[in-house]
């Protein structure tokens, strides 16, 4: 069975990198942490300020994934939705089946590809972030790290938190684009739910006595926690924060996203199993 979905993945892996959006999306990604790397050593330079540790390892991989991480999110949902939704808009989801992987074989396959995805995709800023890091620090002359965010271990694991804390972004995009049947109207659902908790949230947690106890369940909130790891709210680009208070432990955040995952994946999972399999639908 796991060799079955081993070679699953493997095909999965092959129509993905030979389609021309992961691509995009990755360099789109690659270029916006960059960002975070050489505008900080411009404003260095200019003498405007004191932001080193943007620029300078290891806090310049702390500073750039965390803040570029909702940015993250986007691009991920818009891969997971494309890589479902491609299936029924092309009309092949018959044909594969008929061949007999089983549905939620086939499906897991997806499951894993887009999750391999995301974490390739950080991985490889990751290492862009830290060649530029190292031309800017050259560049800057005698600057330092500080120190304070963490060691080269810490690095690696805000590299997993993150890839974990995307997983349920991309379960709902592929659940919603089984639901639909389209990459479109799944990845339009998805981003407007994630716009939503963002506006919601906040304004709810300020406005409704009481509701900041339901809203440290909330998914956005949680990934907020698990990313940013500390008892303040750090600054994380589209991601949800409360109007005031403490974001929840690491702990709570963690089993928060894996709650939320498994919903979505075993929503995606029962849907596909009962739907019928139609012709192509386009996007």
């Amino acid at each position: 069975m796991i060799l079955h979905i081993l070679s699953l993945m493997r095909w999965e892996w092959f129509k993905l990198r030979h389609r021309w959006m992961p691509w995009v999306l990755l360099t789109i990604f690659v270029l916006f942490t960059q960002l975070t790397v050489w505008i900080p050593l411009i404003i260095y330079k200019t003498e405007r300020g004191d932001v080193s540790d943007s620029f300078v390892l290891p806090d310049s991989l702390f500073i750039s994934l965390t803040a570029m991480f909702g940015f993250a999110i986007v691009l991920m949902v818009t891969l997971a939705s494309s890589i479902m939704g491609a299936e029924y808009g092309w009309g092949t989801l018959r044909t594969v089946m008929a061949r007999g992987p089983g549905r939620w074989q086939f499906l897991v396959a997806k499951f894993a590809v887009a999750g391999l995805a995301g974490l390739g995709g950080l991985m490889i800023a990751a290492i862009g972030i830290g060649i530029s890091s190292l031309a800017a620090s050259g560049l800057a002359g005698d600057v330092s790290s500080s120190g304070e965010m963490g060691g080269w271990s810490d690095v690696v694991l805000l590299v997993i938190k993150a890839a974990y804390a995307l997983t349920p972004y991309i379960l709902l995009a592929i659940a919603l684009t089984v639901f639909t049947s389209s990459a479109t109207v799944g990845l339009a659902i998805t981003m407007g739910y994630h716009i939503a908790e963002q506006i919601a949230v906040p304004v709810l947690t300020a406005l409704v006595d009481g509701f900041d106890s339901i809203a440290v369940f909330a998914l956005g909130i949680n990934v907020h926690a698990l990313i940013s790891d500390l008892d303040e709210m750090g600054f994380i680009f589209m991601i949800t924060t409360l109007a005031q208070g403490e974001l929840p432990g690491t702990g709570q955040a963690s089993v928060v996203v894996l709650v939320y995952s498994m919903l979505f994946g075993g929503a995606a999972l029962w849907l596909f199993h009962r739907r019928d399999i139609t012709g192509a639908k386009g996007t």
